[in-house]
């Protein structure tokens, strides 16, 4: 048997490994959402997050009605804990749907299940206080694995009755399809619009519009920003949550104006005229929760395109399509190998580079062969990446709810069918 073979041989047997061990790789990120004054559990490097082709997140062409195919797997134990009626997951899904309209996503719900979690492993040293998610990433992997639809193919909903610390939600961003516990978790006493099953201030379904949100490619609004105003000249598309017309502010856990101090301590007035604390994605209770922006809807539109093509029914990027045949096959598997363990700027394949850490590895044929085979659409289709826009302060911006059209054409067929 000759080096290569081997070589991919255990390549391939890696990837088997590390599917069942839930790999933390530069594509397996989560975020976290949690209840006021707590550390925010966001399990994401930002020297990893890069775009791995060049992506422009604002084209608005990518933006037209999509249909995401959803799966609600309700965990509980035997006595009831975290159990839900049937007709409140519904509704939770017609709340989901009511709040995304506007933005032009649909969630069709395809299925509704239950798992008693003392009949799973995992789920019984979940219920013991021996694990809790997302951090024992281990037994959420076993948790799901028995209910979890082909996260290729649908948004995965998992309702459980507890988790970690004062977390309330996560999601993953990104898509690893070897991971089971891919897709939206929301904790059960903030699922859904019925007090009588949530906790107070949190009944308006608005941890899984804001989850949902994660999954849909949205950071929060404030991530890492340390202070006020933080980097507001900058490239705004490559810094923070990447968004251009969310301003720079730092988390915010009530309804009230948003503080400002610089890295000093000292107040900087504000700067953001006409902004209000009304983002779906940032931290207040869910009556202030009432709008994302157009660079959010941007985003998402784009990210589902770019990142979870399959979820939507489209064909997807190439990622690992080194020589550009808009396959991926034998001969990137050989192009990759020829640059393999060496710097980028030392080869002659800066393509190989898959997710642009600036040196061929593991992770890069990982992210190859975890794509072996795929048929994508032409990289050519795609608009070419242009410098983003810095955030100056712009009181003429609208930072207010979301109420203008989006300037879309309607007469366009895509737009046409929906209705």
């Amino acid at each position: 048997m000759n080096k290569l073979t081997l070589f991919l041989i255990l390549s391939m047997l890696s990837l088997t490994v590390l599917s069942q061990r839930n790999p933390f790789l530069p594509q397996h990120r989560l975020e976290a959402d949690t209840l006021p004054n707590d550390i925010c559990a966001v399990m994401e490097d930002p020297s990893g997050n890069r775009n791995l082709v060049d992506e422009d997140y604002t084209n608005p062409d990518n933006v037209y009605w999509k249909t995401v195919r959803t799966v609600v797997t309700v965990h509980h134990d035997s006595t009831g804990l975290g159990w839900l009626p049937y007709d409140l997951v519904e509704n939770a899904i017609f709340d989901l749907n009511e709040q995304f309209n506007a933005y032009m996503f649909e969630f069709e719900l395809v299925d509704i299940q239950y798992s008693n979690m003392n009949e799973n492993y995992s789920g019984q040293r979940i219920l013991d206080g021996l694990a809790c998610l997302p951090y024992s990433q281990p037994d959420g992997v076993t948790l799901a694995s028995d209910y979890a639809w082909d996260t290729e193919y649908f948004m995965n909903i998992h309702v459980v009755p507890d988790m970690c610390f004062t977390i309330l939600g996560f999601a993953y961003r990104l898509p690893a399809y070897y991971n089971t516990m891919d897709g939206v978790w929301v904790q059960s006493n903030c699922f859904g619009t019925d007090p009588d099953y949530c906790m107070e201030n949190r009944a308006e379904n608005k941890t899984l519009v804001h989850e949902v949100g994660h999954y849909l490619g949205l950071y929060h609004v404030f991530q890492y920003t340390e202070f006020c105003n933080q980097n507001v000249t900058a490239d705004c598309s490559g810094t923070q949550d990447r968004i251009c017309d969310t301003p720079p502010i730092k988390v915010q856990y009530d309804c009230g104006n948003p503080t400002c101090f610089n890295s000093n301590g000292v107040w900087d007035g504000d700067p953001w005229e006409g902004y209000q604390h009304n983002n779906h994605m940032d931290y207040y209770i869910d009556s202030c929760r009432t709008a994302f922006t157009y660079g959010q809807l941007l985003y998402m539109h784009n990210h589902m395109i770019y990142n979870r093509p399959s979820i939507i029914g489209e064909t997807p990027l190439c990622w690992g399509d080194i020589d550009g045949d808009y396959v991926v096959g034998a001969n990137d598997i050989l192009a990759l190998l020829s640059a393999y363990d060496q710097f980028v700027e030392d080869t002659s394949c800066p393509t190989c580079d898959i997710n642009e850490d600036g040196f061929v590895g593991t992770t890069d044929l990982l992210l190859l062969l975890s794509n072996y085979n795929t048929v994508c659409f032409g990289a050519g289709d795609m608009l070419p990446f242009e410098e983003a826009p810095s955030r100056e302060v712009n009181t003429e911006q609208m930072w207010r709810l979301f109420q203008q059209d989006v300037n879309l054409d309607t007469n366009s067929p895509r737009w046409n069918s929906k209705y």
